[in-house]
């Protein structure tokens, strides 16, 4: 669901975990918002923060992160 935390598994066996976006258009890729590291790591939270969207391609192998 648009909003959620999950992982996407990319090369090597790895997992990047964003958050999952999605428009509701289907001739639109979902996405995973991703935030970008830097100084601004140390600031509240409600400060805006810069990221990067990743197109979720069909054959994309996403989780809902292990709790």
């Amino acid at each position: 669901m648009a909003g959620d935390t999950i992982e996407l598994l990319i090369a090597s066996g790895r997992w990047l975990s964003g958050r999952y976006e999605w428009s509701g258009i289907e001739a639109r890729w979902p996405g995973l918002r991703v935030e970008l590291g830097g100084p601004w790591e140390g600031e509240p939270s409600d400060v805006w923060k810069p990221a990067a969207v990743l197109a979720l391609h069909p054959d994309a192998t996403v989780r809902w992160p292990e709790r």
